[in-house]
């Protein structure tokens, strides 16, 4: 009976170094910002931010040249007006 207390413990201890090393190399998670800071909620017009789509308004990656809800011409990083990118929460 004692062998099946230290069998027990064996297996606690291996999951807690598991989850440890797991822990490990896992790459740290970033903060998420509650959605009052997030700059895409106070934008202009969907056409502001680079992404996000004009026909559907799905957040895509900047890079991404057609959306991948609807298919639709996303605005490039270059068209978006200098002063939309200078005020990112739509304000003075």
């Amino acid at each position: 009976m004692e062998w099946l207390i230290w069998a027990a413990l064996l297996g606690v201890a291996l999951v807690l170094v598991y989850a440890a090393l797991d822990r490990l190399a896992s790459p740290p998670r970033q903060a998420v910002l509650p959605a009052q800071y997030d700059p895409t909620n106070y934008a202009t017009g969907p056409s502001s931010i680079p992404g996000r789509c004009v026909r559907c308004g799905r957040r895509n990656d900047p890079d991404y040249r057609y959306c991948g809800n609807c298919a639709g011409e996303l605005p490039d990083a270059d068209s978006v007006s200098a002063a939309a990118r200078s005020r990112p929460f739509g304000r003075e």
